[in-house]
């Protein structure tokens, strides 16, 4: 998110650098709907929206929704996945 460390450095605003950040997430959920013919845009923001709160612990399908299927939530994992903007950390095993 270059733009809002820019907008921060110039302003030094966090109300300014916040409001950058939400557009960026709005746009990211705009799109969602593009793929509906491949996976369900409410599975893909599902998915989306609990990414913040597992990072760093190992990610469990049931976390993001006891109800879905995780070959569904698995299916829109590997499509968040495939966007430039998203990777993911797979922890290194000796």
């Amino acid at each position: 998110m270059p733009e809002a460390v820019k907008v921060y450095t110039e302003t030094g605003s966090l109300r300014e650098c916040d409001a950058i950040k939400q557009s960026i997430l709005s746009t990211y959920r705009d799109d969602f709907g593009k793929y509906g013919r491949r996976v369900n845009h409410e599975r893909l923001q599902k998915v989306f929206d609990r990414i913040p709160s597992l990072a760093g612990r190992k990610f469990k399908y049931a976390k993001v929704d006891r109800e879905e299927r995780s070959k569904e939530l698995g299916q829109a994992l590997r499509m968040l996945c495939q966007a430039p903007d998203c990777l993911p950390c797979i922890p290194h095993r000796c």
